[in-house]
């Protein structure tokens, strides 16, 4: 009897374990997007975390920071859980994709990895309940950049077969989004370890990696956000990237929340309550 016992504890623990999702939300772990030329088994991955039971949902693709270099869709600490699942309780789905990261894969893998996901989900989003018109592009930091840069650069998501207006929106956190700034104001630290392992030494590479150079008058509509401890240099990031589409007639908000660095902006993303969730669950909301 007592091995009986702990036969069916030990069931009931895999079982536990084995279950993605929560009466409010389900998850479906490590779907390939990408399985093309290059493709990684490891890092041609998303995850997505939807609203049970509904319908027509908006759906954000959120693509992770870590410098070009490091980070994955996982995260640490459950930063990304707790932000799909935080969405998802309020309706809104979310996607998680990895990519393939530097210096082993120089740009534009990342870039090209951010447009892939985004076809996979406008083309399979609504066999999941979701809205393949409502897709809004988020990411952090290195990811912020990435997003900005596949939604303003046309010749991504033209490689991709999709149109421009196959994004409904773009939200930036604390994202470097000027190669170029980064290089010239950065330092030597930024240039040794981001700059260069991810985008080489040449200048018309930076050129051509910087999200404020292909701003646009048709671009989608942005929200840039960043922390009032965030690292130095990103607040102006900020104001470079809202600056170039307000010259194009974009008008861009740029929001500064209290309180936060550039990890905790992250980290409590998703949490009720959280400055960061409630500015994105209303520029979604609008839309």
């Amino acid at each position: 009897m007592r091995r009986g016992r702990w036969t069916l504890w030990l069931a009931a623990l895999v079982v536990a374990a084995s279950s993605c999702g929560s009466s409010d939300v389900v998850v479906h772990k490590d779907i390939t997007y990408y399985d093309g030329p290059g493709h990684d088994a490891k890092k041609h991955l998303l995850d997505l975390y939807l609203p049970a039971d509904a319908e027509n949902f908006p759906v954000l693709l959120f693509i992770h920071g870590g410098g070009w270099r490091h980070g994955h869709k996982d995260g640490d600490f459950n930063f990304y859980h707790r932000l799909g699942k935080g969405l998802a309780r309020r309706g809104v789905g979310v996607a998680v994709a990895a990519y393939r990261l530097a210096p082993k894969h120089k740009f534009p893998a990342q870039a090209e990895a951010g447009a892939r996901a985004t076809r996979w989900v406008y083309e399979n989003i609504g066999e999941y309940g979701g809205d393949p018109g409502r897709i809004f592009l988020c990411g952090h930091s290195a990811g912020a950049h990435l997003v900005a840069l596949a939604a303003l650069d046309e010749r991504y998501l033209k490689a991709e077969g999709l149109p421009p207006e196959a994004v409904a929106g773009v939200i930036g956190i604390s994202g470097p989004y000027d190669v170029e700034y980064m290089w010239e104001e950065g330092g030597w630290f930024a240039r040794r370890y981001f700059v260069e392992p991810a985008f080489g030494d040449e200048p018309a590479t930076w050129a051509t990696a910087s999200a404020p150079n292909y701003a646009r008058a048709d671009a989608p509509p942005f929200l840039l956000i960043y922390a009032e401890h965030d690292h130095a240099g990103l607040a102006a990031q900020a104001y470079r990237l809202a600056g170039a589409l307000a010259a194009r007639g974009v008008q861009t908000p740029v929001h500064e929340v209290a309180g936060r660095n550039h990890l905790t902006i992250i980290y409590y993303a998703g949490k009720e309550g959280d400055s960061t969730t409630e500015l994105i669950l209303n520029f979604i909301e609008r839309r």
